[in-house]
């Protein structure tokens, strides 16, 4: 395993370069916020490499990168504010036989938190 480190943008060429030198056949891309704002650069130069890459977010597929591990942060976001409003109108957690899906418990799992510090006079209608 080789690592590159890049954190501007006039060093991505020579990180991939260098890379390309010691004979890299793959890229995995580690999560970080300057990676997410070159992501389609990212994406290209590996393509230009014909390197399998694997990425963290779902954003560099969508830029055509091969594959990634992450969730899709719109779905969730989504999510959050359907149980926030849910949560906002029944006023006290989570209203009666609401159903919760498995793989999202981990957002309901803020609710406990969120009745701790919900605020005491509730905005009006």
């Amino acid at each position: 395993m080789h690592f590159a480190e890049a954190g501007r943008e006039d060093q991505l060429m020579p990180a991939f370069d260098a890379l390309t030198k010691q004979g890299v056949g793959a890229l995995i891309v580690a999560p970080d916020p300057f990676f997410d704002m070159v992501g389609v650069q990212l994406v290209t130069m590996a393509a230009e490499r014909r390197w399998p890459a694997l990425y963290h977010q779902r954003e560099y597929t969508v830029a055509g990168g091969l594959m990634s591990y992450g969730v899709n942060f719109g779905d969730v976001y989504r999510t959050m504010g359907t149980y926030a409003e849910r949560f906002s109108r029944s006023g006290a957690g989570r209203p009666a036989g609401e159903r919760v899906d498995q793989d999202r418990s981990s957002i309901c799992s803020i609710c406990d938190r969120a009745r701790a510090l919900r605020p005491r006079a509730r905005p009006p209608d």
